[in-house]
């Protein structure tokens, strides 16, 4: 479970699990502006790819993808990027690297 904050007040919270049957990682995502984002996973060139549909405010599509991808120094890039043309072109909503943090 992920629990997010942001200074302006933003809250999400998303829930992830494996599913057995289907050998894949499922996210359900939902914060505080009434969003559900639901995503399914693949590994594709050593990533965690995750895909799932929202809708803008005309109710068109947005297509949702979410990379997790390891680095050589342990760390984790996280890149979200949506579409609003079924994937022909994508747009950067989140870029950022995750860092284990030691406790000594």
């Amino acid at each position: 479970m992920e629990e997010y904050t942001s200074p302006s007040g933003y809250v999400g919270k998303s829930l992830n699990i494996y599913d057995q049957q289907t050998k894949q990682w499922h996210q359900s995502w939902t914060d505080s502006s009434g969003l559900l984002l639901q995503l399914q996973a693949s590994i594709k060139n050593g990533s965690m790819v995750m895909v799932g549909e929202t809708y803008g405010k005309d109710h068109q599509i947005i297509t949702n993808k979410i990379s997790w991808t390891p680095n050589k120094d342990g760390s984790v890039r996280q890149h979200w990027q949506i579409s609003q043309d079924k994937g022909e072109t994508w747009q950067t909503a989140f870029d950022g690297i995750y860092r284990k943090i030691v406790k000594k």
